[in-house]
């Protein structure tokens, strides 16, 4: 059922990015690149969706609107330093060369990514290491507030890919929880947790296999002449 409520919602009408003549609106959904979703590689990636979280005169900020994959923190280590993080080496690697073509890549704009204490929760106030220069990267908990500051609206659902990498869902609202790029104490890193009761955050083991990504980044908008 879950798959093809997915299918479904991919069939859905959305502009394409990059062909549109005006700038996208917040909130907007676009599609850009193609990742492995449904859960049926022999049909090719399907298109990704992201959702519009900001916009600046030249470029959007997206965020997947789906939890992508499941891929840990931290490999083999309990490190939660976002710069040094293995997610980080390979959101930035092997998931921008699979996910865009060269031109697609060409419109993600490289950007100074805060790792301050002012990112992390109030009570963590924990850097997680330098700021980084990344084409893709995920929210911080600060970052995650200012655009979700209503709890409800963290809810993100899995891709049947995911589910089938062993994505963890809760049962009352088939949401996964994703990764923010905040650390916590004792080699931890942020959560978001969508069950039906919190919607908050909390703190999980790097090496978790569980846990989605939900990539951000800013991309180049380009209007389409009419």
């Amino acid at each position: 059922m879950k798959r093809i409520l997915f299918i479904c919602l991919a069939l859905l009408t959305v502009q394409p990015f990059l062909a549109q003549a005006e700038m996208p609106a917040k909130g907007e959904i676009l599609q850009f690149g193609h990742y492995e979703q449904d859960g049926n590689p022999g049909n090719g990636p399907e298109p990704v969706e992201w959702m519009v979280l900001d916009a600046q005169e030249d470029a959007v900020q997206l965020l997947s609107l789906y939890g992508l994959d499941t891929i840990p923190f931290e490999n083999g280590s309990y490190r939660s330093q976002w710069e040094l993080c293995s997610l980080r080496a390979w959101l930035n690697d092997s998931f921008f060369a699979d996910a865009f073509t060269s031109e697609e890549q060409a419109a993600i704009r490289l950007t100074v990514v805060p790792n301050d204490a002012a990112q992390s929760a109030p009570k963590m106030n924990k850097d997680g290491g330098k700021d980084t220069e990344d084409h893709v990267f995920l929210l911080s908990y600060a970052e995650m507030m200012r655009f979700f500051p209503e709890k409800e609206t963290r809810l993100c659902l899995p891709t049947p890919y995911a589910i089938e990498r062993g994505a963890y869902t809760q049962i009352r609202t088939g949401g996964c929880d994703w990764w923010l790029r905040s650390p916590g104490q004792s080699g931890r890193a942020a959560i978001v947790k969508t069950d039906m009761e919190g919607f908050d955050v909390m703190y999980a083991e790097v090496p978790s296999k569980t846990r989605c990504v939900r990539p951000t980044m800013w991309v180049y908008f380009q209007k389409n002449p009419q």
